[in-house]
């Protein structure tokens, strides 16, 4: 049959308005990552290479915030790993990195501060041929812009190279 008539709205009130929320998008800090998808090997000599995966474009007058975490891997125990950044010039840096060793204790892990562009931290062995773990963080405010990017190497010159592992990653936030 025929649909009936639409029956009178109830009495009753409204209820309160809650509060309004914050804006979204555009709001501070923001946030961007890096990931490498397959290991990327040195030479058997002392020259830095940059990562080609583990880069981030930052700009000048900018704040940031950042950190790496970086699996690595050696053929020879006795070798180990330089670690290190590039950045445009700064106003400002708050840069280290932690690198194990082959040692026991409290000396298993080189804490080593990087004060300016291109300067590496220098691991002197490794602690297992496999599975190493390298750390970078820190906050950086460049008067240029640029590019921050993990540079690495040998520490010593040996038949194998040492290899930046898949996996490996970064994420850096921005303050403006």
């Amino acid at each position: 049959g025929a649909t009936g008539s639409t029956g009178p709205s109830g009495a009753g009130a409204t209820g309160p308005t809650g509060p309004t929320g914050p804006a979204g998008g555009g709001g501070n800090p923001s946030a961007r990552s890096v990931f490498a998808a397959v290991d990327t090997p040195t030479a058997s000599a002392l020259t830095n290479k940059t990562h080609p995966s583990l880069g981030f474009p930052i700009s000048s007058g900018v704040p940031y915030k950042f950190r790496y975490d970086i699996p690595w891997r050696v053929g020879l125990g006795s070798t180990g790993l330089r670690i290190g950044l590039t950045f445009p010039a700064t106003i400002s840096c708050s840069i280290s990195a932690c690198v194990p060793v082959a040692a026991d204790g409290t000396a298993r892990v080189l804490v080593g501060g990087i004060a300016s562009s291109g300067k590496v931290i220098t691991g002197t062995s490794s602690p297992s041929l496999n599975d190493n773990d390298c750390i970078i963080e820190g906050a950086i405010y460049c008067s240029g812009s640029g590019m921050l990017n993990v540079i690495y190497s040998n520490e010593v010159s040996a038949a194998t190279g040492v290899v930046i592992k898949a996996g490996a990653n970064g994420i850096i936030w921005a303050f403006a």
